[in-house]
């Protein structure tokens, strides 16, 4: 048959099957077509029987027609105790879509599920028949806009599925970089761009304690370290994978700085990368902008806001005990971040190979998604849209195609919170391995001499592992202070200059001990003299979490934050404690994007400890708020029990201890603290008409170090969690808030709770 009578019979085919016969494609995709089938003029056509089973699957693919049945089974499934992964529900939707009744029965069998129950599933097994099949297709196609759509993806998808896939791939992605044909897509990507899917550094694991403190002089000299290793960490690793920190408790001057190096750890970790970034979300004068219409005092030559400052993205932080029961233990943190690395290379659709692409956005900072423009690609979408990924997201679909990566359930269970009873060290290195690699990976362990000790070997779990000793000469010395010198901190961090409009103090309270004001932190506490609070204690606004706490952007965010922090330190006494409860959330930090791709977990603990330090106190330690089994409203793992698509419920929170100069040493407090969040909806109704309240707990952490009479600073005051405690311990309170209805609102509380007492 010569190309026009090739061109006749498939569309004729695909018009009777679908019964479309008045429609007709569009001339591009005619020349386009005609094109393709000159190119496969010698190449045998399936028969016809072989392209209608393929049409009708993809129109089911399409319209997801047998969710229905799907969810029946799946839910028959959990009833019955049985849970299947990601994959294997993959493999069921295909099942149901092809009509393929003895696919569905083989994975049953293959799950090892017990015969009576297996005949349950199969009369759950009812997909929509072909008649039903193009009786829905008809009734999607009733608007002649969405009809054009339809057909020109499902014609698209019915020409792929009429010739030899090895065929069409190999001219889809016609590339002199990878002429030898390979089966499996990631060996064929591998070839084309042979770093691309190389894993020989795909984890990083570190381990700081005391014992490598200790050979180091100064904590500068110690930093610069840290510093250097993290920037070289990021060089070796594979894109898309991840370093981990482990941070033991290490006492320097008497003092734990494990929170300390945490905040610098992180900050560098994320900001250490200079770019002058030229992309169009990138809007560098409007960062500026916003930021000096918030900073008065901002310098515009010194902070160069067209540099974006970038590096690893900070995922989550472990707080890792031998027995959670006993709150007075320390503690070790477990710290882990993602390289995601700018990579433009063109990457070739997974489902045709075609090189016919284009880059689409960025889901992620970072992470470039591309989109098939192949019309002949087999997965395009209704809208004829062409199929959309990213590398990182490729990484994925290849740990979860593959059974060797799946997950024991065991060790999803055990690390479904970010608060976890450890044993051995081992059970932390099995988790890091089993979640954020892939089986054959290499990886690398530096200064985790005790594991070796063990006799782990050089294989684990199906990983290859190279023990290295942690650095001590290859220091780049001074990072430390040539980063904290970074235009990225001349962003932010400025005194406020007097403006002469000094508020006037007015007291809404008519209790003697608990003196209620509404306004500006900042502003209130310019009134009040010095050194004359024994104690502060307080929940900040999170930086827009809430409608009542917006910022520009997360530099005049901290640019308040760390003048209200100044004011505290100077009307607290010397050796007087802060604690500060805050949480590391999702959310935009507005500096480089103003998208939904520019949200991420943001480091407002690391930032919190670098303001603190910048206004004069000591960082003490940090108690663990722990909030046990939590409603969270991040996804755990999306179903799915593969590597990378791990991310722990968050069920802790930082309460820092600050101290102006040296802590009292009376001040005592536990390590964690195990306390319920507040319910404060009680049959619909805000009993406490605020929407983060903290529990009493935490304010209690502090007035049980208070001696009666003394003095209680809260400048967030909310309301009055920490009034109405210091009231009940016969302390002192000053309770500051923006929000006139919160002061109302906590003064009514204080007054129930006076008559009570009363």
């Amino acid at each position: 048959m010569n190309i026009n009578e090739i061109y006749q019979l498939i569309m004729n085919d695909f018009k009777t099957t679908i019964n479309v016969s008045n429609w007709n494609c569009n001339s591009d995709f005619e020349k386009q077509l005609k094109s393709l089938l000159e190119k496969l003029s010698d190449r045998p056509i399936y028969d016809f029987q072989h392209r209608r089973q393929k049409l009708i699957y993809n129109i089911n693919r399409m319209f997801d027609i047998n969710k229905k049945v799907f969810r029946n089974i799946i839910d028959l499934a959990a009833e019955k105790k049985v849970i299947f992964n990601f994959h294997e529900k993959e493999i069921i939707s295909k099942c149901l879509d092809e009509l393929n009744y003895e696919g569905f029965v083989a994975l049953l069998m293959n799950e090892g599920i017990e015969s009576s129950f297996i005949d349950l599933f199969k009369k759950e097994f009812v997909p929509v028949i072909e008649e039903e099949t193009l009786m829905l297709l008809q009734r999607e196609m009733e608007d002649a806009k969405r009809q054009d759509q339809i057909l020109h993806a499902l014609l698209g998808s019915y020409i792929y599925n009429s010739f030899e896939e090895k065929i069409l791939h190999q001219l889809f992605s016609n590339s002199p970089q990878n002429p030898i044909y390979e089966e499996g897509y990631y060996s064929f990507l591998k070839g084309m761009y042979p770093d691309v899917f190389n894993r020989d550094c795909s984890l990083i694991y570190v381990g700081i304690d005391e014992k490598l403190r200790g050979q180091y002089g100064s904590s500068e000299s110690f930093n610069d370290s840290i510093f250097t290793f993290i920037s070289e960490a990021f060089e070796r690793l594979n894109n898309h994978c991840y370093l981990a920190v482990l941070i033991k408790p290490i006492c320097e001057n008497g003092k734990n700085i494990q929170w300390d190096l945490y905040s610098n750890l992180i900050l560098f970790a994320e900001r250490f990368k200079e770019i002058k970034l030229e992309k169009a979300y990138f809007k560098p004068s409007l960062i500026e902008t916003e930021t000096k219409s918030c900073i008065k005092e901002l310098k515009s030559e010194q902070s160069k806001f067209e540099i974006s400052n970038e590096g690893f993205n900070f995922k989550d932080c472990f707080i890792l005990t031998e027995n959670l029961e006993n709150i007075h233990l320390n503690y070790d943190l477990l710290i882990l971040l993602e390289k995601n690395e700018r990579d433009e290379r063109p990457i070739p659709c997974p489902a045709c190979r075609s090189i016919n692409v284009q880059g689409n956005s960025y889901p992620v900072i970072n992470v470039k998604s591309w989109e098939c423009n192949n019309p002949f690609c087999h997965e395009r979408s209704k809208t004829n849209r062409g199929k959309r990924y990213s590398l990182a997201s490729l990484i994925k679909q290849k740990a979860i195609n593959e059974d060797e990566n799946l997950i024991p359930i065991e060790s999803l269970r055990k690390w479904r919170l970010d608060v976890v009873n450890i044993e051995t060290q081992e059970e932390i290195l099995e988790m890091l391995v089993r979640h954020y690699t892939l089986f054959n990976d290499i990886i690398t362990l530096v200064n985790l001499g005790n594991l070796k000790d063990e006799n782990l070997g050089n294989e684990f779990l199906g990983r290859h592992i190279k023990f290295e000793n942690y650095p001590l000469s290859a220091l780049e010395e001074g990072l430390t202070e040539k980063f904290f010198k970074l235009p990225f901190f001349k962003r932010f961090l400025y005194e406020k200059k007097e403006t002469g409009d000094k508020v006037e103090l007015n007291n809404l309270s008519h209790i003697e001990d608990a003196q209620v004001f509404n306004g500006d932190a900042y502003k209130v506490l310019q009134q009040f003299e010095s050194n004359f609070i024994d104690g502060a204690v307080t929940s900040p606004p999170y930086y827009n979490a809430k409608d009542y706490a917006n910022w520009k952007n997360i530099y005049c965010y901290l640019y308040d934050m760390y003048n209200i922090i100044k004011e505290c330190y100077r009307v607290l006494k010397p050796g007087a404690a802060f604690l500060f409860n805050i949480f590391d959330y999702f959310d935009n930090e507005n500096i480089t994007v103003f998208s939904d791709m520019g949200k991420k977990r943001i480091i407002l603990g690391a930032y919190t400890i670098y303001l603190f330090k910048q206004a004069g106190f000591e960082v003490n330690d940090n108690i663990i708020w722990y909030k046990g089994e939590i409603n969270g409203k991040r996804n755990f793992n999306q179903g799915n029990n593969s590597p990378y698509y791990q991310a722990p419920f968050n069920c802790w929170e930082h309460i820092l201890v600050f101290s102006k100069g040296k802590l009292d040493a009376k001040f005592k407090y536990p390590k964690i603290l195990r306390a319920h969040p507040v319910v404060k909806m009680i049959k619909g109704k805000n009993t406490l008409g605020h929407d983060a309240p903290f529990p009493k707990d935490i304010p209690n952490l502090l007035l049980n170090n208070l001696e009666k009479k003394s003095i209680v600073l809260e400048p967030f005051s909310g309301t009055m969690t920490t009034g109405r405690a210091a009231f009940e311990a016969g302390i002192k309170s000053i309770n500051i808030d923006y929000m006139y209805e919160y002061c109302i609102r906590g003064l009514e509380l204080l007054e129930d709770k006076s008559n009570q007492i009363k």
